[in-house]
């Protein structure tokens, strides 16, 4: 058998932070939302919901050791990406809320966090960190 290309290694290895980060949160009392939500403009990794408030998710995943930590792969141009996907979510739910002819509801509070996960070639975490109102929107 062939050994998996790059693109597929990432996308193990981002299956497998995720899943963590959902446990995570899930013991955190975090509630599962939508998972891997996505539209035209990209996608959202875990949109939780913690206590009234929802929290967008982005996992950010490497190898361990690695020479770059997660977070550097949040950069500016990204994080402007996943505000946008924020609002794009919200707007989609209230749309939907409408087109059922449900009474308006205030706009939710919400919130973009960010997990930063480092897995060893044993599939074992080394790091995880959550870090809550990572992004302000």
């Amino acid at each position: 058998m062939p050994a998996p290309s790059l693109a597929q290694a990432r996308r193990t290895l981002g299956k497998l932070g995720e899943a963590a980060a959902l446990a995570y949160l899930q013991a955190q009392g975090y509630t599962l939302l939508q998972r891997n939500w996505r539209c035209r403009y990209g996608e959202l990794d875990l949109v939780m919901e913690q206590e009234d408030e929802v929290v967008f998710v982005e996992v950010r995943t490497r190898r361990s050791p690695t020479t770059s930590a997660p977070e550097e792969s949040l950069n500016a141009t990204k994080q402007a990406r996943l505000i946008a996907l924020a609002q794009h979510y919200l707007a989609a739910q209230v749309q939907a809320t409408s087109a059922l002819s449900l009474p308006a509801a205030e706009p939710p509070v919400w919130r973009i966090d960010v997990i930063l996960l480092e897995i060893n070639r044993k599939g074992e975490i080394t790091r995880l960190e959550h870090l809550c109102h990572a992004i302000e929107g």
